[in-house]
């Protein structure tokens, strides 16, 4: 979001960009895919599914 800021010439921080984000209670959207893999790669799925 800092860098689209920037394209448009106006020139904020990531800190305050961040700041702002959550005070106005803006998150993103993971999908399930992005969450299988993140799991995948730090070994958090379940024990007995491991082969």
């Amino acid at each position: 979001m800092t860098e689209y800021l920037k394209e448009i010439d106006l020139n904020v921080g990531h800190r305050r960009v961040g700041r702002l984000v959550r005070q106005n209670g803006i998150s993103v959207r993971v999908s399930s895919c992005v969450e299988d893999i993140a799991a995948g790669r730090h070994n958090l799925r379940d024990p007995s599914e491991r082969e």
